[in-house]
């Protein structure tokens, strides 16, 4: 009776090369380019057609279906699986993209803490620098930068700058601005030219608009809308159906819209 080792390979068949790097060639900041070329087909790709451009096979994994289209260019980063890179789309600095992530238009994913993975999207102008995974959609000339984590069915978009955590459904869009720490989560809505500063949490069914400021460490929840150019100090709670418009500071917690003038300080 033969003895098999449990880290003996057995009929562990090579994965044959998908595509080859061509004579065509680009050069970026010094960096030379090759046009890819497909050697075999698998999944819309077929033999023969030609696809976007990388420095070498290390850019781009000949497991999976993962490719790169079209004028787009991985540089120096790994896209695997089934991972797709289209039109002017690029992935550069040791940034990771694969499961069945997609980057298209022109987007960016620019640094290497970056994971673009599972079902997310990324296009228009939007430049990737942190970690956008699940059904996440980042969008228009939306920055997510180092250490920012976008994920389940959040959208990022318009000209918005998330440094934070945007989970469940939330939107963050206009020009609003999330910073470290900061989350938006449940349905909520951070727009127009809102700041939430370090630590401030917006969750549930919560807004937040125009010129408002919210923080550091500060809390909208429930069904709360807080816009114009109220400012939410630090530590302060306001939940229930409070509604905050005017150009007042509020230190005091505020549940319901009666109460937000006999709050603001």
């Amino acid at each position: 009776m033969t003895n098999i080792s449990k880290n003996t390979p057995v009929n562990k068949k090579k994965t044959s090369p998908k595509y080859e790097l061509t004579n065509e060639t680009r050069v970026v900041n010094g960096v030379t380019l090759h046009r890819i070329k497909a050697l075999r087909d698998f999944d819309d790709v077929k033999a023969g057609q030609f696809g976007g451009f990388i420095k070498d096979e290390s850019d781009l994994s000949h497991d999976g279906n993962c490719w790169v289209y079209d004028d787009a260019m991985v540089i120096q980063a790994s896209v695997s699986e089934n991972a797709k890179i289209r039109n002017n789309a690029c992935v550069v600095n040791y940034a990771r993209v694969y499961g069945n992530a997609v980057i298209s238009d022109k987007a960016w994913v620019l640094s290497n803490k970056a994971h673009v993975y599972d079902n997310a999207i990324i296009n228009g102008n939007a430049k990737i620098g942190g970690y956008v995974f699940g059904n996440a959609v980042v969008s228009d000339n939306a920055v997510i930068t180092e250490g920012a984590l976008i994920y389940d069915n959040a959208r990022v978009y318009e000209n918005a700058h998330v440094s934070g955590l945007v989970f469940n459904d939330a939107h963050v869009y206009g020009k609003s601005r999330l910073a470290t720490w900061s989350k938006a989560y449940g349905n909520a809505h951070v727009f127009d030219k809102a700041i939430v500063y370090d630590g401030s949490n917006i969750y549930d069914n919560a807004k937040v608009s125009g010129s408002a400021r919210v923080g550091p460490c500060a809390k909208i929840h429930d069904n709360a809308h807080v816009s114009g150019k109220a400012q939410i100090c630090q530590f302060t709670t306001i939940y229930g159906n409070a509604v905050l418009n005017e150009n007042k500071k509020f230190s005091e917690d505020v549940c319901g819209a009666d109460q937000a003038i006999n709050n603001a300080a």
